[in-house]
């Protein structure tokens, strides 16, 4: 039940997270990879500050 709503959480906050410039498969793939290594808001900053 737990990954299913990290999924949720993942792709809702995905279109404020991710660029309009970036999106594409490897934009969503690594974003939606450091959602589920690590909890959703730890894998958004990790997007956010690590993929600049």
């Amino acid at each position: 039940m737990w990954i299913f709503i990290e999924l949720v959480i993942t792709f809702i906050l995905m279109p404020f997270v991710i660029k309009w410039e970036d999106w594409g498969w490897h934009a969503c793939i690594i974003y939606v990879g450091c959602c589920m290594m690590f909890t959703p808001i730890v894998g958004v900053l990790v997007y956010k500050f690590a993929f600049r």
